[in-house]
């Protein structure tokens, strides 16, 4: 009996130094180069004097505890010193994760980014500790999908515009698996374009798009002059959500062809006439009552507010002058505007607001 729990004794000590002596030297994995079929490709080390028979197991998964995908081997018999291990050779068994970390690292062998964790368990045959060694992997922004065109905040003058988009992969889309979706809506100026992406029914929705261009359709409701629109490309594997783009909003044209006007009468402007501006726009107030305090913004067609910048201090004061009652000048040279379509919006000193549509040349 002494001799037996002398030799359970011995086997139990032998246990953790055996399995100690069985390192992972080398492995192939990265962000890039994920491939679950490939995983075993690993060199490792047996420092005993003795062939040990192993089990080997490799887990990938993220830093949220999410799994990627599993890895088993068949019963390897690893010999003293440095052994190099095909996977091809000695895999038993993948399971790939349902979800869409494993299925895009499955299907295109590469991270999605995010933190993730690399371990190989090591069983020894007839042993009940398993030693294990575990490697980071970081994904960084392998992946990218970005809006073309039209180009955000645009005013365009086609109802049927081309939409463009990059991303980090190949055109066409070889993988069945991987696909775009394309969303386009009515966006009203009191919206931002996430929230009109949220709560607006889309007027365009494209699925299962394998290229990086489609033109607005034809056959649907057609796209409104003066109207803006919002839109978003999503990036889909195997029907799993990958990226998607910003939300980037466009604006048709509603701007008629210029006339000439010597004194335009704001008070009974449309807002949608547009009037040819050399250097100064005139115009007046069709009302009873003197505006000596006017306030006057000058946009663009993107609606960015244009600063004047006057080359003197007193420049400021040669910007709006009165002629007469209720005329004025509107000196535009202290904008350093190009040539092109501007929108003025005018204030009295009751706090009224007018809007008026200018092209200007210099």
């Amino acid at each position: 009996m002494k001799r037996l729990l002398t030799f359970l004794l011995g086997a139990l000590l032998a246990t953790p130094a055996s399995i100690a002596q069985i390192t992972i030297a080398n492995h192939s994995v990265t962000p890039f180069s994920c491939s679950p079929a490939r995983v075993l490709d690993i060199t490792v080390v047996n420092s005993s004097p003795e062939t040990i028979s192993t089990l080997i197991k490799a887990t990938l998964t993220s830093t949220t505890n999410q799994g990627v995908f599993i890895a088993r081997s068949t019963t390897i018999e690893l010999k003293p010193g440095l052994s190099r291990l095909s996977s091809s050779a000695i895999t038993e068994e993948i399971i790939v994760a349902d979800n869409v970390l494993g299925q895009y690292c499955s299907g295109t062998s590469k991270l999605l980014e995010g933190s993730y964790q690399l371990c190989f368990e090591i069983e020894a045959v007839g042993f009940e500790l398993p030693l294990e060694t575990c490697f980071p992997l970081i994904a960084s922004s392998s992946t990218f999908l970005h809006l073309v065109s039209p180009s955000d905040k645009s005013t365009i003058n086609t109802q049927n515009p081309l939409l463009n988009w990059v991303h980090s992969g190949t055109i066409p889309v070889t993988d069945p698996r991987e696909s775009f979706e394309l969303v386009l809506v009515e966006k009203p100026f009191d919206q931002s374009a996430v929230q009109a992406l949220a709560e607006n029914s889309p007027l365009l929705f494209i699925p299962k798009l394998q290229s990086h261009v489609t033109m607005y359709p034809i056959n649907v409701d057609k796209l409104e002059f003066g109207k803006e629109y919002a839109w978003q490309v999503i990036h889909k594997y195997d029907g799993y959500f990958v990226q998607s783009t910003e939300c980037w909003t466009f604006q048709l044209d509603d701007w008629e062809d210029p006339r000439d006007v010597k004194y335009v009468d704001v008070s009974a402007s449309k807002g949608s006439d547009v009037v040819q501006v050399f250097q100064s726009f005139f115009f007046r107030f069709d009302e009873p009552y003197q505006s000596k305090e006017l306030v006057i913004e000058v946009y663009d067609q993107q609606l960015n507010r244009i600063e004047p910048q006057p080359d003197n201090d007193q420049a400021d004061a040669d910007q709006i002058k009165q002629y007469g009652f209720n005329g004025y000048r509107l000196n535009l040279s202290d904008y350093n505007l190009k040539p092109g379509n501007y929108k003025l919006l005018i204030r009295d000193a009751k706090g009224k607001q007018y809007s008026v549509k200018i092209h200007y040349n210099r």
